[in-house]
């Protein structure tokens, strides 16, 4: 596991630590209905809004955390608690359940399959 990255000590809770290294963001955005499933490309923030408006599900799947800009613009759209957006961008945390108002955050590691078909997590 990488080297863990925190708020300076006496941050504020809710604060981002983005490191400078961090993997440029990329937003992957479907939204589906009860026959459809439509894959949108080169979403932005304002697409997701539209998207949120409509009343079709939306799933957003974002990789990378170097856009502390979109990470909030996200949070902003679909009111993610600042402790939870916190604890997605400073990663890695622990394994860990949180319930927010209508929200509930989960956080895991992925199982991965090894060579010798066992699993192992990351």
């Amino acid at each position: 596991m990488g080297k863990m990255r925190k708020p300076p000590v006496g941050t504020r809770p809710g604060t981002l630590a983005i490191s400078a290294g961090a993997t440029k963001s990329v937003l992957r955005v479907f939204s589906y209905g009860e026959e459809t499933l439509e894959k949108h490309d080169s979403p932005n923030l304002e697409g997701i809004r539209e998207l949120k408006d409509t009343g079709r599900r939306i799933w957003v799947d974002v990789q990378g955390l170097g856009d502390e800009e979109l990470l909030r613009g996200l949070a902003e759209r679909f009111a993610i608690h600042p402790l939870a957006l916190e604890d997605v961008a400073n990663v890695p945390v622990r394994a860990k359940t949180e319930s927010y108002d209508q929200q509930l955050l989960v956080i895991s590691q992925i199982p991965r399959s090894t060579d010798d078909l066992g699993l192992s997590v990351r």
